[in-house]
């Protein structure tokens, strides 16, 4: 088998170099690839990943979305060490929101770095988005609420919960962050799942869960 190419760069002597200081974790001084250019980013990245040991994380800190875009497609290619991309928190300027779909794979992002990994990562983000705020997700897992068939949970405290955290009522459900409520059946599109959940209630009982489709509006499994 041909020796992968991060290999041979590695073993040179600049580079050999640079990664055997970086192995030694008690730096005083930064570790510099000299004269890399832009198209080389994602190469150097997926090298260091491949040679250093342990399980922790690399940081890869972009100047703006479009090359930490193409740092991340281009990971890939040269490591197969897992990466997490993490989008900037989008705001319309119009509304003040963020993007749904954004703040769904932002959301999700997070939350995987909130837990300890077994195995190393490259975390790939843009300087901006490292100083916006994250959810803390061991408060966020105290103040949630559990819904399950058979649960007694009054829905006007449920749609209560989904206005304080500024999801938006709608007759009808067809995008992440909104809710409808209608009789005893709540439907609503958490951040966080890949379709809209349908609620149905006796009175202040779950009798149903179910995922549906937003362009049918039909349920389709529990």
């Amino acid at each position: 088998m041909a020796k992968p190419l991060t290999a041979i760069v590695a073993s040179s002597p600049a580079f050999a170099a640079e990664l055997g200081r970086l192995r030694q974790r008690t730096l005083s001084e930064p570790v510099i690839f000299p004269r890399t250019s832009p198209a080389a980013f994602a190469f150097v990245a997926a090298m260091v990943a491949n040679h250093l040991p342990g399980k922790g994380r690399i940081w890869v800190v972009a100047d703006a979305l479009p090359r930490q875009e193409r740092i991340a497609a281009e990971l890939n290619l040269w490591t197969e060490t897992e990466c997490i991309f993490v989008p900037e928190r989008e705001i319309h300027i119009n509304n003040g929101l963020s993007d749904p779909d954004l703040a769904a794979e932002r959301l999700e992002a997070i939350r995987e770095l909130s837990q300890p990994t077994n195995a190393p990562q490259v975390v790939v983000v843009t300087a901006a988005g490292l100083k916006q705020p994250i959810p803390l997700f061991k408060k966020a897992q105290e103040a949630s609420t559990m819904l399950s068939v058979g649960k007694e949970c009054p829905p006007e405290e449920l749609t209560a919960l989904l206005q304080e955290h500024e999801f938006e009522r709608v007759e009808q459900v067809t995008a992440r962050g909104q809710w409808s409520l209608r009789g005893g059946i709540l439907d609503v599109y958490p951040l966080q799942t890949a379709w809209p959940l349908r609620v149905e209630f006796f009175g202040d009982e779950v009798e149903s869960i179910r995922a549906f489709d937003v362009d049918s509006q039909l349920s389709f499994k529990n």
